[in-house]
């Protein structure tokens, strides 16, 4: 029986303390034998990817994760159900963050993995008839009553088909269908199940650039962030025509939804942004942890103090920041890189200006001397 795709993707409620601070979605991933919750790293940083200023109307960052997963009841091999849990996941412990970031620091990669140690209890929250919240522990994987009866979890990989090629991307191309599953604004369908929404690939996957992502069309919103992006197709059929699986639903995972490209309106063609699976992987095989919130952003001294040791020496430097795009832009990724991406890109160009124009004013007028 083909698994269903929905079941491995999990909501989240980011949360400082008990305040809610956004939400957004994510999915289970499998990898050397541990389980992950994969979502976009603005998640739970707190901060645009871009930007590195806080998502959040009250300055906060995320210390917790609500991450409600469906959970699969067995017994004597009979599966009984599926029931969607809340477990509260902690997103740093000691004032250090328990997720893992990719190593790449700029441009910034904006996914993250939360390791998810499906063989201990966590915490869950469960609404009661009075209107309250009781508290309590559940396992996700393993055995939650003495008669035999067990808890389990299904990743995408339990999910997509095995004839997935996810390093070579040979059945994705430009203008081809896909789907993503997540909350918009934090809506499900009566059972807790993320809603599916359509999308087109608009730009190719093997274009071979130095960012790992692709972008698709679709009318995106809030709480999408970090959604599944997949293939399926209910009757076996991979995209170009070719029967696998002939009756038998078919899933394949290409990445992992972050954010709309601009900031369109609703009634503009939505753009958005796809990273490929792949990052995923390298983020969970690295294992670099991310650093706090708090201090990611660098301060307006440290930016300075860095275009400053990275300043070229030849007389022609300041006149080109000025008059050049190119070299301009070339020595803004270089700033970025020495910063390892923790500032605003468009303030970091506009420090670089002003430090042109404040040499070449020094220039001149030592030179009227």
């Amino acid at each position: 029986m083909a698994l269903d795709p929905s079941n491995a993707v999990v909501h989240l409620s980011m949360r400082r303390g008990e305040h809610e601070l956004s939400v957004g979605t994510g999915i289970l991933y499998s990898r050397n034998g541990k389980v992950f919750i994969v979502t976009a790293w603005h998640n739970l940083s707190g901060r645009h990817a871009i930007t590195m200023k806080p998502i959040s109307s009250v300055l906060a960052f995320p210390d917790t994760v609500v991450a409600t997963v469906s959970c699969r009841t067995d017994l004597n091999g009979k599966t009984y159900g599926y029931s969607r849990l809340p477990f509260t996941i902690p997103l740093e412990v000691n004032d250090t963050p328990t997720y893992l970031v990719h190593a790449q620091a700029f441009p910034r990669v904006d996914v993250a993995a939360i390791p998810f140690d499906v063989g201990i209890p966590y915490q869950i929250e469960m609404q009661v008839s009075n209107g309250g919240v009781a508290k309590m522990t559940w396992l996700p994987r393993g055995p939650i009553s003495a008669n035999g009866m067990t808890s389990d979890v299904e990743c995408i990989q339990d999910v997509e088909s095995s004839y997935a090629q996810p390093q070579s991307f040979p059945d994705l191309w430009l203008g081809d269908d896909l789907f993503i599953m997540g909350y918009p604004r934090a809506l499900s369908d009566l059972f807790g199940q993320p809603l599916w929404k359509r999308a087109t690939v608009a730009s190719s996957p093997q274009s071979g650039t130095r960012v790992k992502h692709f972008l698709v069309d679709c009318a995106s919103r809030e709480g999408m962030s970090g959604a599944p992006v997949v293939s399926y197709n209910r009757t076996g059929l991979t995209m170009n025509g070719g029967a696998i699986q002939v009756g038998t639903p078919t899933t394949i995972f290409h990445g992992i939804y972050t954010s709309r490209v601009g900031k369109a309106d609703l009634f503009e063609a939505q753009i958005g942004t796809v990273w490929q699976r792949t990052a995923a992987d390298e983020i969970i095989d690295a294992g670099v942890p991310a650093s706090p919130s708090e201090s990611l952003e660098a301060y307006a001294s440290e930016i300075e103090a860095v275009i400053e040791q990275s300043w070229h020496t030849d007389a022609g430097f300041a006149e080109k920041m000025v008059e050049w795009e190119a070299p301009r832009e070339y020595f803004l990724q270089s700033v970025m890189e020495a910063l390892h991406g923790r500032a605003d890109p468009s303030d970091v160009r506009e420090r670089i200006l002003d430090a042109a124009r404040r040499k070449l004013g020094a220039l001149s007028a030592k030179q009227a001397s």
